[in-house]
């Protein structure tokens, strides 16, 4: 999935490569759009975020709690729903029991867009997470300025050196990150990304997802999914992510060691979110 150059220097690859090359060209242009320093401020006087662990802290015998997901499109199965009014549908999530709240703001691949973000934050009273292919920090500090609570770090695309520097920012900024796993190896960046950001965390659980969705094929495999999962400290907050349709599914990753699942496709393709999420955590 990834491979060292010279001089130690981590690449990734397939999709993620991809994704690296287009995100370095987005932050160039963004950055002559809008200085770092502009988000900075903006982001310093934005109301404290909400926090992301406590939200996704569940009871030893109460359900998974559930990151419900704005999803347009995906890379594998292409369009799946419009999602003209992104507040009303985050809305309706929370009314059915959200957890959380995830906005998909890549453009290309997903459809999403940043100003989604500011769209949805005054309809929630739930923690908003950003999901992107995150590489810089200049990012993090863009999605605190457009009010998110936290944001996604993919281990796969950052490396373990990355990962650990963009933890510490993500903390800086005031939020949380969501840490994705997709490999046994990725285990230990992460561990040495929160224990090197410790004082960051403070009291609160570091938050690491496990996606079942193999990059390079794309391919969902949660057999897999499920085996990382169980490898996981007990006191992280474990995430289940991508392939979770059914009540079936989120029982199963919880047999895993799940305590949350973010869940996309199956809620906006339902009809009647709020209902579904109602659903799957009854």
């Amino acid at each position: 999935m990834s491979k060292m150059g010279r001089n130690q220097e981590y690449r990734p690859e397939g999709f993620l490569a991809t994704m690296a090359e287009l995100q370095a060209e987005r932050v160039k242009k963004a950055q002559a759009e809008v200085a770092l320093e502009q988000y900075q401020a903006l982001a310093q006087a934005t109301p404290p975020a909400l926090d992301f662990a406590q939200a996704l802290t569940r009871t030893a015998d109460g359900p998974l709690r559930v990151i419900a997901e704005v999803k347009r499109s995906s890379p594998s199965k292409g369009a799946l729903a419009p999602v003209a009014d992104a507040r009303a549908l985050a809305a309706a999530y929370m009314q059915g029991g959200a957890a959380a709240v995830s906005i998909l703001t890549e453009e290309a691949y997903f459809h999403g867009a940043l100003a989604d973000l500011q769209q949805v934050r005054p309809a929630l009273a739930i923690p908003m997470l950003r999901k992107d292919f995150l590489i810089d920090p200049y990012q993090v500090w863009e999605a605190r300025a457009y009010g998110a609570d936290a944001v996604l770090l993919i281990a796969a695309l950052l490396g373990p050196a990355k990962l650990t520097e963009m933890t510490g920012v993500v903390l800086a900024a005031g939020m949380q990150p969501l840490i994705e796993l997709h490999a046994p190896a990725e285990v230990a960046w992460a561990e040495a990304a929160i224990e090197v950001n410790a004082k960051g965390y403070g009291d609160r659980r570091p938050v690491v997802g496990v996606n079942a969705r193999n990059l390079m094929t794309l391919q969902v495999e949660p057999a897999k999914a499920w085996e990382l999962l169980r490898a996981l400290p007990n006191h992280w907050i474990r995430v289940a992510e991508s392939g979770l349709r059914t009540r079936q599914d989120l029982m199963a990753a919880r047999e895993a060691g799940a305590d949350a699942a973010l869940i996309g496709e199956a809620l906006v393709t339902s009809g009647e979110p709020s209902r579904a999420i109602a659903e799957l955590i009854r």
